[in-house]
C-alpha cells in the first residue's frame, strides 16, 4: 500500500479501515498526535483521491479517522478546511460528523463557523452544518450556549428573502438549545413567511417553548418571496440533495428532542 506521501503515524490511517459510525471514538491523542501533526491531518481529511477511493479500500477510511483525530486535538484551524470540503463531497458521514467535530474543537471554533454560516456564497447545507456545529459547541461547552444561540438568531433575522429549508433548520436549531429568547425573531420568520413549514411550524415553537402567545399564523410552505431573492444556477440534481439532506438533519433533530 503506498503511504500517498503521508508520514507516521499519520499514514496509519491508511491501513487502519473502518470505524464505528456516531459513537465510540477510540481516543486517537494516546495513539501519539499531537499538535505538530494539525497539518497533515488536515491534508488527509481533505484529499480528494482519498475521499474519492474504492468503498472496500482501507485508505476511503482515512478522512474521518483524521477529522475525528482533529477535533479530538481541538483544532480550530481544521473548521474551514472541513466546512469548504463539504461544498464537493458527497460523503453522508461527513456531514453527520462534522457538527460533532466541530463540537469538540470547542468555542475556538466559533468564529469559522459563524463566518460559514453567514456566507450566501455557500450553499445551503454547508451553511446549516455550520450552524449544527454551533450547537454542538454548545452542548460540549455550556458556557457558550447564548453564544452559539445569537450567531444563529442573528442569521435567521438578517436577511428578508432567504432560502425557506435553511431557515427551517435554524429554528430547529434554536429549539435544540431551548434558546426561549429567540422567539420574537422565529416569530417574525414565520410572520414573513421565510420558514418551510415541512421542517417546523409555528405550533411546534410555541409547543417546545411553552409559549402562551396566542398567534397564529398561516399554515403550509410559502415561497412567495422567492421571486425577488436573487437567482442562483444550481441543476436538479443539486437541488434535490439539499432537500434530502434538510429533511435527513430535521429528523436526526427531531429523534434528539424525544
Amino acid at each position: 500500500m503506498t503511504d500517498f506521501g503521508y508520514q507516521p503515524p499519520v499514514s496509519s490511517f491508511l491501513s487502519r479501515g473502518p470505524a464505528s459510525k456516531f459513537s465510540n471514538w477510540p481516543n486517537y491523542v494516546s495513539l501519539g498526535f499531537s499538535r505538530e501533526h494539525v497539518a497533515e491531518l488536515i491534508r488527509m481529511a481533505t484529499d480528494k483521491h482519498l475521499n474519492s477511493a474504492g468503498s472496500d479500500s482501507a485508505e476511503v477510511w482515512a478522512p474521518m479517522h483524521a477529522w475525528r483525530t482533529l477535533g479530538q486535538l481541538r483544532a480550530a484551524e481544521a473548521v474551514e478546511p472541513l466546512l469548504a470540503l463539504l461544498a464537493d463531497s458527497d460523503d453522508d458521514w461527513l456531514h453527520e460528523e462534522l457538527p460533532t467535530v466541530i463540537g469538540k474543537i470547542g468555542p475556538v471554533a466559533v468564529e469559522a463557523a459563524k463566518r460559514y454560516l453567514a456566507d450566501e456564497d455557500c450553499d445551503e447545507y454547508t451553511r446549516a452544518t455550520a450552524a449544527a456545529g454551533l450547537v454542538q459547541v454548545a452542548r460540549e461547552h455550556p458556557e457558550t450556549c447564548d453564544e452559539c444561540a445569537g450567531v444563529i438568531t442573528e442569521e435567521l433575522g438578517r436577511a428578508l428573502r432567504r432560502n425557506q429549508a435553511l431557515n427551517g433548520l435554524l429554528v430547529c436549531h434554536l429549539l435544540d438549545l431551548e434558546a426561549k429568547e429567540s422567539l420574537s425573531v422565529i416569530e417574525t420568520a414565520f410572520r414573513r413567511q421565510q420558514i418551510d413549514n415541512t421542517l417546523v411550524t409555528w405550533e411546534h415553537v410555541k409547543q417546545e417553548f411553552g409559549s402562551n402567545t396566542s398567534s397564529e399564523l398561516p399554515a403550509g410552505r410559502f415561497d412567495i418571496f422567492a421571486p425577488l431573492a436573487p437567482q442562483k444556477s444550481q441543476d436538479d440534481k443539486r437541488k434535490k440533495k439539499q432537500k434530502r439532506k434538510a429533511s435527513a438533519e430535521s429528523r436526526k433533530l427531531a429523534r434528539r428532542r424525544k
